[in-house]
């Protein structure tokens, strides 16, 4: 008798017993085990006016606040603006409402007000507690941080925590705050220091990973906690450095950038591109813009180009823009450049996975990286090999870097190019 109270159905039968119920509309007994499919069926086939009419009532009813399936609804939303960063209007657009009644016309959506005041408020202070509850039981922690700058030129501090549980890594932002007065490393070391305190992790602290600059690792070491480099920023540099070291690059680089911007400007070319492609049958690839931020947009733009360079040298003559065609010469050295680019792209993919920890292959990865370039006898590649030798200097002879890659079972020994570095791990842990 339940359903009774759940279901409008019951306003056109009658419970006769535990299997069976009677249309009050027509007579007929309905088969009715535990659920109101088959009496809704009835009313659908045979009764319409009287089902248009539950269903009616049904819509127009709504889903109370305070109800587990309006609680439910609510939390799902919720998490979808948070995983999805959508904008908190989005409960506001039309499009989302209708969306929303379709699948269930009883909820009705929370304000954008309540939302982002209650909901989302009491969303994240669950997630918090969770998370300090987590780092609590950590014995220690690593810290990443960095400075940046968004578009309203408003300067911000992200920290993120990392740990170990159960032998999962987890990672945990733990502010994104606004940076207020010059980024000096007293300054930085003040904001980083009141970040940890909040969370109860400044002794928990073993290392924080930063980029290189002069203020950030002079701001870890004033904390009075271990710093090491990002070996994804110190790539960065060593292309970036390279690049501008190699004479004949650089005017390449310019001209390819031009070619790039040429086609995004010009839908013309754009369109003209695309028929090209088609015609020779290659991929329908569009070009790809270098990005200041990142050495490896430009191994992308290079790569690209000298992928599609037959189809974009077709149309640039077609369009009367035969200075941008990319001659024999250029051609030659853009393959060069991306050869020697090429280990470094896909090492920055390697250190930048998020599952797995990474500080065990720094070691191994330089070592393959030096070699590498030993084997291409490019411009380009000797100065990669340089700047290799000079960013990477003695990281062999650094402690932490070399335990690690030493206890690693994938590498062990094999990692070193020195043997005497190795042999020092093998007495530093004589039973690995």
């Amino acid at each position: 008798m339940a359903d009774r109270k759940r279901s409008h159905v019951w306003l056109y039968f009658s419970c006769t017993d535990s299997s069976d119920a009677m249309c009050d509309v027509c007579g007929k007994t309905v088969k009715y085990s535990g659920n109101t499919t088959n009496l809704a069926k009835h009313l659908r086939l045979n009764h319409k006016s009287e089902y248009d009419d539950i269903m009616k009532q049904r819509s127009e009813e709504e889903v109370q606040d305070d109800s587990p399936r309006a609680a439910a609804l609510t939390r799902s939303l919720g998490e979808m603006i948070v995983r999805d960063l959508q904008p908190m209007s989005v409960v506001e657009d039309e499009g989302f409402q209708a969306f929303v009644k379709a699948l269930d016309p009883r909820y009705k959506l929370p304000s954008r007000k309540k939302m982002t005041e209650t909901y989302l408020v009491n969303m994240f202070d669950e997630c918090k507690d969770k998370v300090r509850a987590t780092l609590q039981n950590a014995p220690s922690v690593v810290l990443t941080t960095d400075m940046w700058t968004s578009v309203s030129t408003e300067a911000y501090l992200t920290v993120t925590c990392h740990v170990i549980e159960n032998w999962q890594t987890k990672d945990f932002v733990l502010e994104m705050a606004i940076f207020h007065g010059q980024h000096t490393a007293d300054n930085i070391s003040s904001e980083l220091k009141r970040i940890t305190d909040e969370w109860g992790l400044t002794d928990k602290v073993m290392a924080v990973v930063t980029d290189n600059g002069a203020n950030m690792v002079a701001a870890v070491h004033k904390a009075g906690w271990r710093h090491y480099p990002c070996f994804a920023h110190t790539l960065n540099l060593v292309v970036k450095d390279s690049l501008k070291a190699v004479p004949e690059v650089v005017p390449i680089l310019g001209k390819c950038s031009a070619i790039v911007s040429f086609f995004h400007h010009s839908t013309k070319a754009t369109e003209k591109l695309r028929a090209v492609q088609q015609q020779m049958q290659i991929a329908e690839h569009k070009l790809i813009q270098s990005v200041q931020t990142r050495w490896n947009s430009v191994f992308y733009m290079l790569d690209r180009l000298h992928e599609q360079h037959e189809a974009v040298t077709t149309v640039l003559c077609l369009l009367g823009r035969s200075e941008l065609c990319i001659n024999v010469g250029e051609l030659s050295l853009i393959t060069q450049t991306v050869d020697a680019l090429r280990p470094f792209e896909e090492m920055t993919r390697e250190v930048s996975s998020e599952k797995y920890v990474s500080v065990s292959k720094v070691i191994p990865l330089v070592s393959l990286l030096q070699r590498a370039c030993k084997h291409q006898g490019s411009s380009v590649a000797t100065q990669l090999a340089q700047q290799c030798q000079r960013r990477f200097a003695g990281i062999e002879t650094n402690h932490s870097l070399a335990a690690s890659t030493f206890l690693d079972a994938r590498f062990k020994h094999l990692g070193f190019q020195d043997k005497n570095n190795a042999e020092g791990m093998k007495n530093d842990f004589p039973l690995s």
